[in-house]
């Protein structure tokens, strides 16, 4: 981009994109004429603090650095992997069933660290040291497990929004009828996907064994015998 269009336009969010250095420092100190709002774009990161201009991102910047410190983001790393190992490890005593666990969540911080890579490739850099995130983990055999996001990426969620943008594409398609649930979750992904320019892709990790939709009908999904969860 910086030999072909250092300086872009990108109509989708009607803002623009500079990428050579020099352009860079002068759109990041002049702020009486560059901003960093996006104008009319209805994205998720029109709320963020990624989108705002001085002084009003300065001072959320302050608090959010001293919430969210490398430090305190690994204390609670063990807790919520304990939490969700124990919930995995008791369904994996049931004699059968279908188990379904959903996890939305970010699974990085958003707000502290040096370069996120998404899913897709690119690159956000942020300020600090960044924690990986939660690990990967291993469902027991009959279990899907589906997060938000990938491992080590980033869960763009608009904080004015009724529901995350995972959970609206999830409502969208959770009651399609006889869609089987590996394909609701590929729409929900492409959803997600599409609307946020691929900068968060959801994921699952998955050992079922039989068929199961949320909503049968159409013929389509043959319900598995033994209850889901």
């Amino acid at each position: 981009m910086r030999e072909s269009a250092p300086v872009f336009l990108d109509p989708r969010r009607r803002n623009w994109s500079v990428f050579k250095y020099n352009d860079v420092q002068r759109v990041l100190s002049e702020h009486s004429t560059f901003s960093s709002q996006f104008i009319g774009s209805n994205q998720p990161l029109d709320a963020s603090m990624i989108s705002m201009d001085p002084p009003r991102h300065r001072q959320l910047r302050s608090l959010v650095t001293l919430a969210f410190t490398p430090r305190t983001i690994a204390r609670l790393e063990p807790r919520i992997t304990d939490i969700v190992n124990e919930l995995l490890d008791r369904l994996a005593q049931l004699p059968r069933g279908i188990n379904i666990v959903i996890l939305d969540a970010c699974r990085t911080n958003p707000f502290a660290g040096s370069d996120v890579v998404l899913p897709d490739g690119r690159r956000l850099k942020f300020r600090g040291a960044t924690p990986t995130g939660l690990a990967r983990m291993d469902v027991p055999l009959g279990t899907l497990l589906a997060f938000s996001t990938a491992p080590g990426g980033v869960a763009l969620d608009d904080p004015t929004a009724k529901h995350s943008i995972y959970a609206k594409y999830l409502l969208d398609n959770l009651a399609t009828p006889g869609m089987p649930v590996e394909q609701m979750f590929k729409r929900v992904r492409a959803g997600v996907a599409g609307e946020t320019g691929r900068m968060q892709v959801p994921w699952e990790s998955s050992s079922l064994t039989g068929d199961f939709c949320f909503k049968p009908g159409g013929g389509a999904c043959v319900i598995a015998a033994g209850p889901a969860r």
